[in-house]
């Protein structure tokens, strides 16, 4: 009698195991529900493998972290601001320049609205310029840079740096 009800008590514990789906299945980029992939944006495929290309990205904010220490103004430091250009056009040109610049130190621009790029696999440009009001703005340099890749697996920010200058961009993505 102990013996049959030790063997039903294994039966019914074999019987009752199920096994799970999901231990199966590799999500790489997602999580697994009853053996299906549920991707992560920007990810498709049986395993959520393949990185899909977003049709916007949108800079929301850019860092100077880095730029020339050069003396661009008499007596004072430089009056910094940015531009962000894509092949053929001036996407947004700061309102405003940061008087007196200190070398060293980290200056932020948050747009207004966010800066499209619509091209994500395209060129684009960050240029730093010296404000003067009584000629024309000088140049201090800037950084070329391709948003995307198809292996970047979207960065919230990305640190472009040339060594001289370097900007800090901050991206976010629709799909």
């Amino acid at each position: 009698m102990k013996k049959s009800l030790l063997f039903i008590a294994i039966v019914m514990l074999i019987v009752s195991c199920k096994r799970n789906d999901c231990d199966y299945t590799n999500c790489i980029n997602g999580n697994c529900l009853d053996g299906s992939c549920y991707c992560n944006p920007g990810f498709t495929g049986p395993s959520c493998n393949i990185q899909i290309t977003p049709s916007l990205i949108q800079i929301t904010k850019i860092d100077i972290v880095t730029f020339p220490s050069a003396n661009f103004d008499i007596g004072s430091n430089p009056d910094i601001y940015i531009c962000v250009f894509s092949e053929n056009a001036t996407l947004y040109q700061a309102p405003t320049c940061f008087n007196d610049a200190i070398h060293g130190q980290t200056y932020s621009y948050i747009p207004g609205t966010p800066i499209n790029i619509t091209d994500p696999k395209g060129r684009y440009a960050i240029r730093l310029y010296d404000y003067d009001s009584a000629d024309e703005d000088d140049f201090m340099g800037g950084i070329e840079f391709t948003p995307y890749s198809d292996h970047n697996e979207f960065p919230e920010s990305e640190l472009l740096d040339m060594g001289d200058i370097a900007f800090k961009v901050y991206y976010t993505y629709e799909w």
